[in-house]
């Protein structure tokens, strides 16, 4: 991961195994983890009731691509939890991310989005039409994602409301995405 280039020494400590709040590294040592990142943060590592459930699937197939029973039963639960009564299955937060972008684009008719988790971090999703010129005389093995070399970063407006009131006051923004607090160094709990 592209954190673990500032870790603190000389390498990563490498995992082993998880359980709970504890990981052991593969040096045999117990460890407290106090970072507990994404679906740790909130079960701790390994529950016995998603291990079981895991395991009973894993024998009726895990790669069909196609909806299941389960896929009824979890919609129906979530819309008698929530009161919505459509919900779209990823199978990865960038997934669900990009999912949200489309539909907010769509049902707004905004063409930009700010997002600051995920791997659909980016300054803008929206390429400038300066950055689409050159992004035509590159060779195929030079392009990098749209929004990639915006100068100014929308993301950092997030931090600053005035500066994120001035830049939304455009109308063009479909939805911004961002963690409300960080979660892969421990809870982070954002500024008021």
């Amino acid at each position: 991961m592209s954190w673990m280039v500032k870790w603190p020494g000389d390498f990563p400590v490498f995992v082993e195994s998880a359980a709970g709040a504890h990981f052991t590294c593969v040096d045999g040592i117990d460890h407290v983890d106090l970072c507990l990142g994404d679906t740790g943060a909130m079960m701790g590592h390994s529950p016995a009731a998603t291990v079981d459930a895991v395991t009973r699937q894993l024998s009726r197939g895990i790669t069909t691509m196609l909806p299941t029973e389960d896929a009824i039963a979890v919609s129906t639960g979530l819309a008698e939890r929530f009161g919505l009564p459509y919900w779209q299955f990823t199978l990865t937060a960038t997934d669900a991310n990009r999912h949200a972008i489309r539909y907010a684009r769509l049902l707004t008719g905004r063409p930009r989005s700010w997002c600051t988790t995920g791997a659909t971090t980016a300054r803008s999703t929206r390429p400038s039409r300066r950055w689409a010129r050159r992004l035509d005389r590159r060779p195929a093995e030079q392009h990098r994602r749209p929004g990639a070399d915006l100068g100014d970063d929308p993301c950092r407006r997030v931090q600053r409301p005035r500066a994120l009131e001035r830049a939304l006051a455009h109308g063009d923004v479909a939805a911004i995405l961002v963690e409300p607090a960080l979660t892969n160094i421990g809870i982070v709990l954002p500024d008021d």
